[in-house]
């Protein structure tokens, strides 16, 4: 069912329908999406090791996750995808409190363990969750990113949190 129009409406319809539609305008709540990007031999070892993760009853709420394919990326400095990959886009719902948001970045960390274990990777952060381990496992060129990066930009022009978190550590 389609709640704004209250009839059965085929997949097409639906994904034809404006994404304004869908948003959150509840300002007491978040919904994040994160991605994880698994090798198709590791899906079912990721699967089985982010259930309980995911089933846990702590406010989190996991509304949809869309499996893709994703083809490797051999040009990026910064690549999620060194090789082919499933990628799986999670939506979460959580509570707008300080409280929530810090369930969220303690699961946010396992999650992302769980895909570095199975040999996977996570979509560069939509927050600054990752620890800086995390990203420099998962990211192994970050140090290259960041000699060029001080090449082009040497006065930190283009600077942000997520630069702030993930790089000036070094400097």
């Amino acid at each position: 069912m389609h709640g704004q129009i209250h009839r059965t409406v085929s997949r097409n319809s639906i994904l034809r329908t404006l994404s304004a539609w869908f948003a959150n305008r509840d300002p007491s709540a978040i919904e994040i999406l994160h991605e994880y990007f698994i090798p198709p031999a590791r899906i079912a070892e990721f699967l089985d090791r982010v259930r309980p993760i995911l089933r846990r009853n702590d406010g989190i709420d996991l509304l949809n996750v869309t499996v893709r394919k994703v083809n490797e990326d051999r040009l990026t400095t910064l690549a999620y995808a060194r090789a082919d990959l499933f990628g799986l886009v999670m939506l979460f719902h959580y509570p707008a409190t300080a409280a929530a948001d810090g369930v969220m970045a303690a699961k946010t960390r396992e999650l992302i363990d769980v895909a570095l274990a199975c040999e996977g990777n996570y979509y560069l952060p939509y927050r600054r969750h990752a620890t800086l381990e995390q990203f420099r496992r998962a990211y192994p060129k970050w140090t290259e990113f960041q000699r060029i990066k001080r090449e082009h930009d040497p006065n930190s022009i283009f600077a942000n949190a997520f630069s702030a978190t993930y790089f000036q550590p070094e400097l």
